[in-house]
């Protein structure tokens, strides 16, 4: 009772300060903004009476998952409020479709279990390697577009939904205790071709000038090595070819390594001829100099200026959170994050090739969240990963979306008895 009161609470804040702030707002991106907002409060009281049979630990993970959407959409207004166009309709019509995405997910793993695991496992690893070639010659993603599949769904967002079954099907099912945190051991010649997969992905993803992908391929690759390795040569080693492979992915391409490194040296950065990496370090610059401008509370609703953070709906939400609502809003975030990410590891599924799956979600949903946050602080390089449901893009969110419900179905009780 008190979390959907704290939620309702929350999300009833967010629609007064826009209320109270909006000066200058166009009054069909406000009538969007009022829509989708709406939707997630109802959406809290449907939970209230359908999600019963729900453990009490899933009840709150969807909760939070339905605020941070519901901050997403609060901020995007702020960047929108002031436009014409459609952005609102957009994101309200994204944010819908990626909960009926998650609900779709949920079934289709409550309803089939590990079949559903074993066929899209081995679909997912023809088709990871076959969507970046698909992706490199046919978008031209060096010339710095989008990494584009068929209807405009990104590779990244692609790789996202199938690494996590790729992996569970790379090192098999076997044998095991269920705790998530001992479970995933595999024998070192499934780890040795589980990374030579790995290295041939990030390969892949560094001639496309992805590093989202070759950052989530090799970051979770190098975590499974350092926790499940068979002995410390086996982490070590490993875990050494996984970071190798990152770097040599920025290595491969000026616009990788412009990203990976952006945040060394920022002021000699601003000065170079690469205006990519120009932009990139004046951002984080000016994102420096003027937090202790703004205050604890930021400079304001809609004060974030578009010409320093050009990507401000994606790779910088955090930042324009830092800027307009200051450190507390941004620490805030960061506690509801670990949140999410303490109880997605409370799960335990209890059959291995469940549990190696719900592990795998885990570690997406953690690096994507960590990575974000401490990038937009200048801590670490920006890499344009994605914030799940803040950052604006439909089909990283549908992916977020699909894990989240497949991981569910994997903690429900009742699926658990079957």
């Amino acid at each position: 009772m008190r979390g959907r009161i704290g939620m309702g609470i929350g999300i009833g804040f967010l629609i007064l300060y826009g209320i109270c702030n909006a000066s200058g707002a166009r009054l069909h991106q406000t009538l969007w903004f009022f829509v989708g907002e709406g939707f997630w409060i109802g959406y809290l009281w449907w939970l209230r009476y359908h999600t019963y049979s729900m453990r009490k630990i899933l009840n709150h993970l969807i909760r939070l998952a339905v605020l941070f959407a519901a901050i997403g959409l609060f901020y995007q207004y702020q960047c929108n409020y002031r436009k014409e166009g459609t952005e609102m309709l957009q994101i309200v019509v994204d944010d819908i479709l990626c909960f009926v995405a998650a609900h779709f997910s949920y079934w289709m793993m409550y309803k089939y279990g590990e079949r559903f695991i074993e066929k899209v496992g081995k679909i997912s690893l023809v088709l990871i390697p076959f969507a970046l070639l698909y992706s490199r010659f046919v978008s031209h993603p060096v010339s710095g577009c989008y990494i584009r599949l068929v209807g405009g769904f990104l590779t990244f967002a692609f790789v996202l939904i199938c690494w996590p079954f790729t992996t569970v099907a790379l090192l098999g099912k076997g044998d095991s205790r269920t705790s998530l945190y001992h479970s995933f051991y595999a024998m070192p010649l499934n780890q040795v071709i589980y990374l030579a997969y790995m290295a041939v992905i990030i390969l892949l993803a560094s001639i496309n000038n992805d590093f989202g992908t070759a950052m989530v391929v090799g970051g979770s690759a190098m975590i499974v090595f350092l926790v499940y390795g068979k002995d410390w040569i086996c982490k070590l080693g490993f875990s050494l070819l996984s970071v190798g492979g990152i770097l040599g992915a920025c290595l491969w391409s000026k616009k990788l390594w412009y990203r990976f490194f952006v945040c060394i040296n920022l002021e000699a950065c601003i000065n170079t001829e690469d205006q990519y990496l120009a932009a990139q370090s004046e951002a984080l610059v000016y994102l420096i100099q003027n937090i202790s401008f703004s205050g604890p509370y930021g400079a304001g609703f809609g004060t974030i200026p578009k010409s320093i953070f050009p990507n401000r709906a994606t790779d910088y939400v955090v930042s324009g959170i830092l800027y307009q609502q200051g450190i507390l809003a941004v620490l805030i975030l960061a506690a509801i994050t670990l949140l999410f990410l303490i109880i997605l590891m409370k799960i335990e599924p209890v059959k291995k090739m469940e549990n190696r799956l719900a592990f795998m979600i885990a570690l997406i949903f953690s690096i994507n969240m960590v990575w974000v946050i401490l990038c937009n602080l200048s801590v670490l390089p920006v890499c344009g990963l994605s914030f799940p449901w803040i950052a604006q893009g439909t089909s990283t969110n549908l992916a977020f979306s699909v894990l989240l419900g497949i991981f569910l179905a994997m903690g429900n009780e009742g699926y658990r008895s079957k």
